[in-house]
């Protein structure tokens, strides 16, 4: 019994380490044109802007950012640095744990807003209150 439960242990271990990131791997993304994916490219180059300042600011070492419409890829870049430390730039195939996922829906606010040239939000708000339509 113990070395079936063991056995099985591992034969999971190995599809969720090994099979599946295989799996779903998709090789390089290449980007294709904004407007084809319903963007335009001054509101992209604001993206642009914000993130260098923010890493200028010292707000954040660096990031990624992949903006992706109906299976499109509109937007992939990355900018800072992986490591302020040992001054490693960020790529694109940079991999990092994500902590927490509840700053996704502000998340995509903010950058809605930012697309749509908006000011940010101030007032507080509950996860279950965030909607951007």
């Amino acid at each position: 019994m113990r070395a079936t439960a063991k056995s099985l242990g591992f034969a999971t271990a190995f599809v969720l380490l090994v099979a599946m990131p295989a799996t779903f791997a998709e090789g390089p993304v290449t980007p294709t044109k904004p407007k084809e994916a319903g963007f335009t490219s001054e509101g992209l180059a604001r993206i642009d802007s914000y993130l260098k300042s923010e890493i200028q600011a010292k707000t954040m070492p660096g990031a990624i950012m992949m903006i992706q419409r109906n299976g499109e890829t509109a937007y992939f870049n990355s900018f800072g640095l992986r490591d302020p430390d040992t001054k490693e730039p960020m790529t694109p195939d940079t991999i990092f744990r994500i902590y927490s996922m509840s700053k996704a829906g502000p998340a995509r606010e903010r950058a809605t807003r930012a697309m749509r040239d908006l000011p940010p939000r101030t007032e507080a708000r509950t996860p279950a209150s965030i909607v951007v339509s």
